[in-house]
């Protein structure tokens, strides 16, 4: 009995703190989200767009735009997920509207973080 009343105590309190840092190491990670190495730039006419939320953990969510591009390359997919805050707004994306976009590429997928400024056929 003496045993158990020393035990479970601490263990109680190992999973607690193990809890604890696992969800901040997830937090920041997901604060983190939608920073991507600008090192490429997509360039070309909306298609298609698509706007939802995707679970990341327990109560943290993504905001998640996915664009389909025409461009010179072909028609490509374009993916950016950002934090879901109260306070975040989504940008505003519509079919036709010319766009060029900063990001980097995985496989076949563009991840892009930032509309570059210019981003108007004249």
């Amino acid at each position: 009995m003496f045993i158990a009343s020393i035990v479970i105590p601490i263990l109680i309190f190992y999973f607690y703190r193990r809890t604890k840092k696992e969800r901040e190491s997830y937090y920041n990670e997901w604060i983190d989200m939608g920073k991507t190495n600008e090192a490429a730039v997509l360039e070309g006419t909306i298609v298609r767009t698509a706007a939802y939320q995707e679970k990341y953990y327990q109560d943290l969510y993504l905001s998640v735009t996915e664009l389909w591009v025409d461009s010179k390359r072909g028609r490509i997919k374009a993916i950016k997920k950002e934090p879901a805050c109260p306070s975040h707004e989504q940008a505003k994306f519509e079919t036709g509207q010319f766009a060029r976009l900063s990001g980097e590429w995985h496989r076949s997928i563009f991840y892009f973080s930032s509309i570059l400024e210019g981003s108007s056929r004249d």
